[in-house]
C-alpha cells in the first residue's frame, strides 16, 4: 500500500487481506490505482489489478426463515381445509 499513487510505500499487504474501497480512484502512468483502508485505519493507494471486489449477498434472516415458514403452512392448511368433507384444526 502507498501512500499516494505510485508513492513510497506505507504498508505491506497479505493475500487476501481485507480492505475498504474509499473514494479516491486516479490514473497515474497507465495504471489505476484505488484509495483503501486496511484494519489498522491506514488509509493508502493500491493498483486496482491486485484488487477482488467482493459484494456480500444478503442471507433470510432468522425471522424471516420463520415467516415464510409460517405463510407456507398456512397456505398448506387452507388448501387442505377447502377440500370437500374435510375439517383441519391447525396445532401450534
Amino acid at each position: 500500500m502507498r501512500q499516494w499513487p505510485d508513492g513510497p510505500v506505507i504498508s505491506t499487504l497479505r493475500l487476501g487481506q481485507p480492505l475498504t474501497v474509499l473514494y479516491g480512484h486516479q490514473i497515474v502512468d497507465g495504471i489505476a490505482w484505488i484509495e483503501v483502508v486496511d484494519a489498522e485505519g491506514r488509509v493508502g493507494w493500491v493498483p486496482q489489478i491486485y484488487l477482488v471486489i467482493w459484494t456480500p449477498t444478503p442471507s433470510p434472516t432468522a425471522s424471516e426463515t420463520l415467516e415464510a415458514t409460517a405463510t407456507e403452512a398456512q397456505s398448506l392448511t387452507s388448501t387442505v381445509a377447502n377440500s370437500p368433507g374435510e375439517t383441519i384444526t391447525p396445532t401450534p
